[in-house]
């Protein structure tokens, strides 16, 4: 009970840091990383398991390749069959070994990419929502509004009225 009352603090911490308007992105990495920390350590007290095996898989290693490759190379390629390419996999394997190692589809983890860059570029910067829209690959700034308010439950506009933007942290 003590470590799930830790971890859903942890969790809870991250969550009020990625609030628009009394976040701090650095605090929430801060967090995150005690998150890890936390994962290490339950890790270490379990000792070995399967899920070791699991996580040495040839599936698992290729997942963590893509990943990697979509937070390096975001936003250079914006299709799963583009990174599946680069990879030298079919998108139909890295899907299959995305699923298996981590319960989403390669599609998914790519879309969770883009909505936080959107949430980032809504949050910080006042570039225009039909330029956020094409920068993030979508082909037209309304199909970008149905995609990013079915899964924050904001339309970008109400996101980053929400979010309250910073002059002071202005990126673009």
């Amino acid at each position: 009970v003590s470590r799930q009352t830790e971890l859903t603090g942890l969790m809870e911490a991250i969550e009020k840091e990625l609030h628009p308007h009394s976040g701090d992105r650095r605090a929430a990495h801060c967090h995150l990383g005690l998150l890890q920390i936390f994962v290490e350590r339950q890790h270490e007290q379990a000792g070995p398991s399967s899920n070791d095996a699991r996580r040495n898989s040839a599936a698992a290693r290729l997942v963590r390749r893509y990943t990697n490759m979509i937070a390096a190379e975001f936003p250079a390629l914006h299709s799963v069959s583009g990174y599946a390419a680069k990879l030298n996999v079919t998108t139909t394997h890295l899907t299959r070994c995305c699923r298996k190692t981590c319960d989403r589809s390669a599609l998914q983890l790519l879309n969770d990419r883009v909505h936080y860059e959107a949430c980032v570029l809504l949050g910080e910067t006042r570039t225009p929502v039909q330029d956020i829209a094409k920068r993030l690959g979508f082909a037209s700034p309304a199909y970008f509004t149905r995609a990013f308010h079915a899964k924050s439950g904001l339309s970008p506009t109400a996101f980053r009225r929400q979010a309250g933007f910073d002059p002071a942290r202005k990126r673009a």
